[in-house]
């Protein structure tokens, strides 16, 4: 009787250790932020295969049992990018229910550890282990290939489509601005601004808090014109009030005086409530005997 042919295959403490190796570089690629080719094709690709690869070991043992040669090599080939994609799904739910935002590296970190968590587990033998011959698998009949493949091509599709639907649900993060606007009719609806010299001329204005409520504290308004301080500036800031547009926390009020320029001519004049560079409105004045 012919002795049953066999491979030689490399040591399992050298290639758990290249699988480690090939982990630390495909994370370590996307956290230091290497090109997207390599990002998109290396990385993500190694870490959700060998996470796949290893998961599937630990369900489903090594596959080496003599009755398993036509029924398990479809499902070693498609069962780890099964698992892969599933545990990249598992680590943005995870990131999402731990409120940490789903960034690229945030991804690639924590499926970077569930590869190498589930690799240790999977290969927890193998560190010691000297390589050894193995029987050489049967070639498996497509009949049986076509039979087995269909359930993991179904469940590959439910877990995209699952993964697809879970991007689709999450809330699109809401950001948090302050806006700052004139509260004067003539103002917004682009009439200009008349006054004659050294009148008192007055300006209301209203910032809005959108995502987030307003600082409690009152902000300080300054006025230029014309590039230069205003003369004989008064404001006036009223309280926080609950708002009424969409997205609006909070509306805050108010108005200040200042004196016109005692010399005919435009002028751009300048609000500017609070700190912020950007809290700072413009309007066109015209200085008319």
């Amino acid at each position: 009787m012919t002795a049953p042919a066999t491979r030689a295959v490399a040591a399992p403490r050298t290639v758990t250790l290249a699988l480690v190796a090939a982990v630390v570089v495909a994370t370590a690629l996307v956290l230091l932020s290497a090109p997207v080719v390599l990002r998109s094709v290396v990385a993500f690709p190694v870490l959700a295969l060998i996470a796949g690869h290893s998961a599937t070991g630990l369900l489903f043992g090594d596959g080496k049992a003599d009755d398993s040669a036509e029924t398990e090599p479809v499902l070693r080939l498609v069962l780890p990018v099964l698992f892969g994609l599933l545990s990249l799904l598992v680590v943005v739910l995870l990131l999402a229910v731990l409120r940490i935002p789903i960034a690229t590296t945030g991804v690639a970190a924590g499926t970077g550890v569930a590869a190498l968590l589930l690799l240790l587990a999977d290969r927890r033998t193998t560190l010691l282990t000297a390589a050894t011959p193995v029987p050489a698998p049967r070639a498996p009949q497509l009949g049986v290939l076509a039979r087995r493949a269909a359930g993991p091509a179904l469940a590959i599709v439910v877990v995209a489509a699952a993964a697809a639907g879970a991007v689709a649900l999450r809330p699109a993060p809401e950001q948090q601005y302050a806006q700052l606007a004139f509260d004067e009719p003539g103002v917004v609806t682009g009439q200009p601004l008349s006054a004659r010299p050294g009148e008192r001329v007055v300006l209301r204005w209203m910032v809005s808090g959108y995502g987030s409520a307003l600082p409690a504290a009152e902000p300080a308004v300054a006025v230029r014109v014309g590039g230069k301080p205003a003369s004989g500036v008064s404001a006036v800031v009223g309280a926080r009030e609950a708002g009424t547009a969409r997205g609006v926390v909070d509306d805050r009020r108010g108005m200040v005086t200042f004196t016109a320029p005692s010399a005919t001519g435009l002028y751009d004049v300048e609000v500017v409530v609070g700190s912020d560079t950007a809290s700072t409105l413009t309007v066109r004045l015209a200085v008319k005997p």
